[in-house]
């Protein structure tokens, strides 16, 4: 029997959510549908175990998603028996997407389940040989998930007749829908899944009360989900998230606003003419809190070259600054973008734009521009860029907290 199984499949819109991306239950349904496929055809199907009262339950997965399918969308979903032992058989799931390029790929761990007992029987060596499964001497490792001492925020689920598989039980698939419904849909939105660990301790049954508990850690985009049943852990998962760069009009909109904004910034100063201090920082580092490293950068370019068209540029235009306004921005996402809003950083980001972007950068295009001395250049900054950096830091901090209960579309 071919040990990788694939089939055609197309993601349906009643499988999506609002952004268009396939939901993770149903994402998992495509998953057991394949497999399922491939063991009916070796005899090891659902329904052959349920005619000797067993049943596959999965009890880890790891997922890794470059990205997640969409609505209408043509994939081929892979799955291979990867290896067993006494009690544990290990499978792989893989989505491909029309480029032949691989867009989700997972790990699992299941058993055979005695549904009259409700206990686990040991593998049976003669179906695993039938699907090419390898018998494992060292079980694969999955990431050891425990719960936290507290969580965030919290919601009641009662387990319902069509929550419930063939093994009698909850479902594995409404695990992942009871986890994500409990975060923000604001954070939804702006948000992708990276990676999933989950791991199933015990089984819900039908008409159960469950608790699904999460915290998330908005600066290393990490959520920590625990579903419980009375009191006893029923499944641990951890998800990491990284931030969709997609914009919509009305993203667009408050992005030409912010280079608005910062074209004008950059015209107005104050002090005295050896430490002035121009508010054109505060343009760049607004384009880095509301827009991140690729769109804020965009906003830069913008900036400069609008800039430039409207109030032209004191020795022609040279596009060594354009440089310099993108790495400053990236540097301030790095350290502002999704993150809350925090002294040290602040204070990190802005010098780090100094010494970079400033004192390095910029003094080697006026010294390019103009032929100065690079010594001279030099020295000629850096009494200006000891003392500007903390009025900076202190500007945006309090800039920064005024805005940040204020809700911009990106």
């Amino acid at each position: 029997m071919e040990k990788i199984f694939k089939e055609e499949h197309q993601v349906s819109y009643g499988d999506c959510d609002e952004t268009g991306k396939i939901q993770l239950p149903h994402l998992i349904e495509h998953f057991m549908q394949v497999s399922n496929d491939q063991l009916t055809s070796g005899g090891a199907g659902i329904h052959d175990l349920l005619k000797q009262n067993l049943g596959w339950v999965v009890v880890e997965y790891h997922l890794d998603i470059d990205r997640l399918p969409e609505a209408g969308e043509k994939i081929t979903v892979t799955t291979n028996g990867s290896g067993y032992n006494r009690f544990f058989e290990y499978r792989d799931f893989g989505i491909i997407d029309s480029t032949n390029k691989k867009m989700v790929d997972v790990k699992s761990q299941w058993v055979i389940l005695d549904l009259k007992n409700r206990k686990i029987t040991e593998a049976d060596d003669q179906m695993m040989q039938k699907f090419g499964n390898p018998y494992l001497k060292h079980m694969p490792r999955f990431k050891r998930l425990r719960p936290l001492k507290e969580y965030r925020s919290s919601k009641k689920y009662t387990v319902r007749y069509y929550d419930l598989d063939t093994n009698h039980h909850l479902t594995n698939s409404i695990y992942f829908d009871w986890m994500i419904d409990t975060l923000p849909r604001e954070f939804l939105n702006s948000h992708t899944i990276k990676s999933i660990d989950i791991s199933f301790k015990k089984e819900v049954q039908y008409g159960a009360q469950a608790l699904s508990e999460v915290k998330l850690d908005s600066e290393r985009l990490i959520s920590y989900h625990l579903i419980s049943n009375q009191g006893e852990t029923s499944a641990l998962a951890e998800i990491i998230w990284r931030g969709i760069k997609k914009i919509d009009l009305q993203g667009l909109v408050t992005l030409a606003l912010l280079v608005a904004m910062n074209v004008v910034l950059q015209k107005i100063s104050f002090g005295p003419a050896t430490v002035k201090v121009g508010l054109g920082f505060i343009g760049s580092a607004l384009l880095a809190y509301y827009f991140g490293p690729f769109w804020g950068g965009v906003g830069a370019v913008l900036s400069d070259l609008l800039k430039s068209a409207v109030f032209g540029v004191e020795g022609g235009f040279f596009p060594g600054f354009i440089l310099s306004a993108i790495v400053g921005v990236v540097i301030y996402a790095i350290f502002l973008y999704q993150k809350p809003i925090k002294w040290w950083r602040i204070i990190a980001a802005t010098l780090l734009v100094t010494i970079v972007v400033n004192v390095l950068m910029n003094t080697y295009w006026i010294h390019l521009l103009y032929g100065l001395d690079l010594r001279a250049a030099f020295l000629q900054r850096i009494l200006k860029e000891l003392i500007v950096p903390w009025i900076q830091i202190v500007l945006l901090y309090v800039i920064l907290n005024a805005l940040q209960r204020v809700k911009i579309k990106r």
